[in-house]
């Protein structure tokens, strides 16, 4: 029977009441909603955040023991690592130390204990409090770990003692962390020993009390003249051994229910101390070529990684964090029990707790969620949406058995899925839900039937007193998902590996399969999709990183170079390819992932519309016969193009395409057939083809190429732009050759790719630095047409620079657009085509070909170095121009030149107006 009435301290009977755990978190959290309904006190909240730090680690790691719950499974499995590690020998990761390593704010982490032999230079040992034992470096402020070969997960080392008659001997006790400690709960190695000053450590075979894995304290008995007696104290028994460790027994004594010690200790040191021992909770990664790196930790607050440099912000508690994936600018943390971003808070103060979780809306950078649980005010717990862009926030409630939100996704349809934060029987409804439409409605998935060796069961079983920890998504099928599952699974009381660990679903989570094998019974905290691969994927335990793709039967670890550790996050970069990871105890990690899928999405449909936004992050090749509409914004990652084949048709209607991290991208690839003719001939045409209605084109490499790079009889691609913004492009568009001809009597005729009142512009946000710069290219193509279009180079540093089009052996037609193309023609007043601040806006040079005519009407120059410079062209027409002539000259003159002919033959130049600066 439990007491019902609570105190601040009620929580901690479960140091000893395991049986009796969510009993007790209960009516603790009752007591809390009750005594204070508005706010917690500053004066209270030491204890509460202690509560929820321990409850928010176990709360992922009890097990079913004797058929209760229990805190001896998860102290079972790590007794199976330590003796037959997981991860012990090479695998293709190769992870590296990211930090932080220093801070001069000593903030790194934990340390219980540092001990030192003044006799000794350089033998400084310090205990910290997830991460082991560490000793000082010669001549430096480094620390190497020296427990390691332990490959104990989270090992806390609680005290550290020498031989009063041998230096070199030393004896530590291990534990559990401050904040996970507890008689039962608490786990570690029992005593280990070092005989050369603390290089190397052993067990100590002696002490083998099963039930007394962590120890809080060990110490010799001063009344002994010998030196040989030692006390271990636990959470409620002292054991004392009187011939150096080697037998050990109980002093007898009444029992002690709990053995406070919870200790916070600082590094004081006049120097930067540099010790990897950051206890992170979670982190968010930026997708870009810069590295931004932001993650949250227990008592230190939050870090913020960014030009090989750690920086400290906020305060209290740390926790889970996220990058804004497109402007790094932006990020996201919590601080103890709120949210916030880079500017300011953006959550209630109360309802929050320890361990809430964000997530980024996959389509849209500028909107992120974040979890939340009951208030004072609301009878159910929601989870927040936020637009950047806006500073709209909006609460989406989810069913009222749901007392805290868990792990929660969001796919790209915009579909939520919500995990109960805290483990319940599985009687308890809505353990697991979704909602399809914004969360007005909610359909419980807790019943969906999960497929296993042995049978089939339901979730709800499954999770049986356990939670759910993550929910990851294929980007590009959103009825397919993977979560992982918390607790350590056990069989007859033990535990049991690879089975339930991780669960996949392709119908949107009707049912499961299991996909655990290969995996310890450790709970699964992190889940990352590698973006751009072919359903890999990663999954972050206590015994490491795991990774599983198509084709494998079961998880292979990824764990080269990383200490054993509590993996808290996962989070990869597809923009480096990096994947990296929290510890806690042992800072953060990253590794470089090898896998080259050179993988494309294919878009093989007859009609698709990309109406949301999307990260690109491989190529995408559009198939032969489909149709591809985009109406929204689509961040295309370095190095990658979308393609499309002969027979296709890419729509960009009011899209907008830009470049993810940070870098270019390729461009869009128009690929034709030189043997071909471009008309549509009973709704078929030949060539690839490109429409662009009112959008965006930006910091691609080559926007649009008219064929297939590398296969010259894969020319003849068609675009048609109209109303289109091309920004900071090196090269908007790449005409190579071909000649179009009529599809009956194969005379020669123009070329239908026609760009109609677009602008052409490279500003001081341009950054691609390699390559000249022309906005138009054409190689012996006829009849590209240009009309009402405005080419500029806004560059402040690079002033008559680039070209607007640079033409070899071709014919063009550049004219104004008509105000009002309906009219009866000819048309009376035009939108004149511009170009201004180029070094050549419009060259051409060897076009002699009587049918490559050039014809330039209706078009002004402003501030060029040369408005049209011709080198060996023929049958030019140049007629009702304008040209303000630039101060630019390559012989330095005063001002620039309208129209420069070198070996020009039969041109017409009529009708043009030129006038020069004032100062010229």
């Amino acid at each position: 029977m439990l007491k019902t009435n609570t105190d601040d301290d009620y929580w901690k009977r479960l140091i000893v009441d395991e049986g009796n755990f969510y009993q007790i978190v209960d009516l603790f959290e009752v007591q809390l909603i009750n005594e204070y309904p508005d706010s917690i006190p500053k004066s209270k909240m030491s204890n509460i955040n202690e509560y929820e730090r321990f409850f928010n680690f176990w709360n992922s790691r009890l097990g079913l023991y004797s058929n209760t719950i229990s805190y001896q499974p998860y102290q079972d499995e790590i007794t199976n690592q330590i003796s037959a590690p997981y991860c012990y020998s090479g695998d293709p990761a190769n992870w590296e130390l990211v930090g932080p390593v220093a801070n001069s704010k000593h903030l790194l982490g934990l340390v219980r204990r540092v001990i030192h032999d003044p006799s000794v230079a350089d033998s400084y040992l310090l205990a910290s409090d997830y991460g082991g034992l560490w000793k000082k470096q010669q001549n430096s402020n480094s620390w190497v770990n020296v427990t390691d070969n332990f490959h104990s997960p989270g090992l806390a080392i609680s005290e550290i003692v020498r031989d009063p008659k041998d230096n070199n001997h030393l004896i530590a006790s291990t534990s559990s962390g401050l904040h996970t400690a507890g008689a039962k709960a608490g786990y570690g190695l029992g005593i280990i020993e070092s005989f050369d000053n603390g290089n190397s450590w052993y067990f100590m075979w002696g002490f083998s009390a099963p039930d007394a894995k962590g120890i809080v304290k060990i110490l010799f008995d001063p009344s002994d003249p010998d030196d040989n007696t030692l006390y271990a104290i636990t959470y409620n028994t002292i054991y004392k051994s009187t011939d150096m460790g080697q037998n050990w027994n109980i002093v007898p004594g009444p029992a002690i229910t709990i053995y406070d010690i919870f200790l916070d200790i600082e590094i004081n040191s006049n120097g930067t101390i540099f010790l990897p021992i950051s206890e992170f909770i979670g982190c968010g990664i930026s997708h870009s070529s810069d590295e931004i790196v932001v993650a949250g930790a227990t008592h230190n607050h939050s870090f913020k990684y960014e030009n090989n440099s750690w920086s400290n912000f906020s305060s209290g508690d740390g926790g889970d964090c996220e990058v804004n994936w497109n402007d790094n600018k932006y990020y996201y943390s919590t601080q103890s029990s709120y949210h916030s971003n880079s500017t300011f808070s953006f959550s209630n103060q109360t309802g929050g707790f320890i361990g809430m979780e964000y997530e980024q809306d996959p389509s849209d950078p500028n909107i992120i969620y974040y979890a939340w649980g009951k208030t004072s005010s609301t009878s159910n717990a929601f989870f927040g949406k936020y637009d950047q862009t806006t500073d709209i926030k909006t609460k989406i409630y989810v069913p009222n058995e749901i007392d805290k939100v868990g792990a929660f996704g969001i796919n790209t349809n915009n579909e939520y899925f919500v995990a109960d934060f805290r483990a319940t029987n599985e009687l308890e409804p809505n353990r697991f839900v979704k909602s399809t439409d914004g969360g007005n409605t909610w359909t419980d998935l807790s019943n969906s039937t999960v497929y296993f060796s042995q049978g089939s069961t339901s979730l709800a079983t499954v999770i049986v007193w356990k939670t759910i920890e993550d929910i990851i998504f294929n980007p590009d099928d959103p009825n397919e998902l993977w979560i992982s599952v918390g607790g350590v699974k056990t069989a007859n009381g033990s535990p049991q590996a690879e089975t339930l660990r991780v669960l996949h679903s392709v119908n949107g989570g009707t049912s499961w399969n299991d996909y655990s094998a290969g995996l310890s019974a450790f709970p699964v905290m992190a889940l990352e999709y590698q973006a751009g691969s072919n359903n890999r994927i990663f999954a972050g335990t206590d015994a490491g990183v795991f990774y599983r793709e198509p084709g494998m039967n079961q998880w292979q670890c990824f764990s080269n170079n990383l200490p054993t550790s509590i993996i808290t996050d996962l989070d990869y970069n597809p923009c480096n390819s990096y994947l990296y990871a929290s510890t806690y105890g042992r800072s953060m990690y990253k590794t470089y992932v090898p896998f080259d899928d050179n993988l494309q999405l294919i878009v093989d449909q007859p009609t698709v519309l990309w109406d949301k936004p999307k990260e690109i992050v491989s190529d995408v090749l559009i198939k032969s016969g489909t149709e591809l509409t985009i109406s929204n914004n689509m961040y295309i990652s370095k190095g990658k193009k979308i393609m499309i084949e002969p027979g296709a048709t890419l729509i960009l209607d009011n899209a907008y395409l830009t470049n993810g991290c940070g870098e270019s991208w390729e461009g869009i690839e128009v690929w034709g057939d030189k043997n071909e003719y471009q008309y549509t001939i009973n709704g078929i045409c030949a060539q690839g083809k490109l429409i662009i209605k009112q959008s965006t084109l930006e910091n691609a490499v080559n926007a649009i190429t008219l064929w297939k790079p590398n296969d010259w009889n894969k020319t003849g691609g068609i675009v048609i732009a109209e109303h289109a913004n091309f920004i900071n492009n090196r090269r908007t568009a790449e005409f190579i050759s071909y000649r179009n001809f009529h599809p009956v009597t194969g005379e020669t005729t123009d070329n239908l790719s026609s760009f109609t009142n677009c602008s052409f512009t490279y500003n001081d946000d341009y950054f691609i630095p390699t390559g000249r710069r022309d906005h138009v290219t054409l190689l012996n193509v006829r009849g590209v047409k240009f009309y009402g279009c405005d080419f500029n180079n806004k560059i402040t540093d690079e002033p008559y620079s680039g070209n607007g089009i640079f033409a070899l052996n071709s014919g063009y037609i550049i004219s104004g657009a008509c105000d009002n193309p309906g009219d009866e023609q000819p048309c009376q007043t035009y939108n004149n085509t511009k170009f201004a601040g180029f070094y050549r806006a419009v060259e051409s040079a060897n076009s002699s070909n009587t049918l490559n005519g050039i014809y330039i009407r209706n078009t002004d120059f402003e501030n060029n170095g040369y408005g049209i410079y011709f080198s060996a062209v023929n049958n030019a027409v140049v007629v009702g121009n304008t040209f303000s002539l630039g101060v630019y000259d390559d012989c330095n003159y005063d001002a620039g030149n309208g129209i420069y002919l070198d070996n020009c033959k039969q041109f017409a130049i009529e009708d043009n107006v030129f006038s020069i600066p004032s100062s010229a």
